[in-house]
């Protein structure tokens, strides 16, 4: 019987959601799969996960880990998404991408990355039906609408608000901020929208 030949996986983002997709991988996957490699802006957060998985995986650039693994687990940013999406088109790897935002913007390379028989996996996430939605829309879906609600901290921060001079602090009870399209959304709450850019 051969022996199959373990996955090669590099993780760009050490953050929380970083690791326990790293501590996963070793644990659950270690006999199909080896965490190579790890990749982040902060080489603090690279040493910080290293010192917390048994596996030695090296410190990657986002090209040598496109580079050296078979697949790459985005755990970033939508910035970084979209990075990793572009560079791809030279390396050709299957991807996991968790932040689905960064999608958006470069649909023309995802569309040569399809034409190269490259995989992307966006997990489903908070949207328990998308597998549902996923099959319905081999027919014809003409619209589809998502009602987001987050408590006013979740969104400090977000310049959109200082535009519409909406005080954040000041909301008491439950108020529409933010009407559109996911284009849009993702434009003005980067960081707050992965689950209508998933849909």
């Amino acid at each position: 019987m051969l022996k199959r030949k373990k996955t090669k996986i590099a993780i760009i983002g050490c953050g929380a959601i970083g690791e326990g997709i790293a501590l996963f991988i070793e644990g659950k996957l270690s006999s199909f799969a080896c965490l190579i490699g790890l990749c982040d802006q902060n080489p603090l957060a690279i040493d910080k996960l290293k010192r917390k998985i048994r596996s030695n995986p090296q410190s990657f650039t986002i090209d040598q880990a496109l580079e050296k693994a078979d697949l790459i687990i985005e755990a970033a940013s939508g910035e970084a998404a979209g990075i990793i999406v572009r560079k791809n088109i030279k390396y050709k790897k299957d991807l996991v991408i968790l932040s689905a935002g960064g999608l958006l913007k470069n649909f023309n390379h995802l569309e040569r990355l399809k034409e190269n028989k490259v995989n992307i996996y966006v997990p489903s996430g908070a949207i328990c039906g998308v597998d549902a939605l996923g099959a319905v829309s081999k027919g014809e879906i003409k619209k589809i609408s998502l009602t987001t609600s987050k408590p006013p901290r979740a969104l400090s921060g977000v310049d959109y608000f200082k535009k519409k001079n909406i005080v954040l602090n000041r909301i008491k009870k439950a108020r529409l901020v933010f009407k559109g399209s996911v284009k849009e959304a993702v434009r003005y709450f980067p960081k707050n929208i992965n689950v209508a850019a998933t849909l």
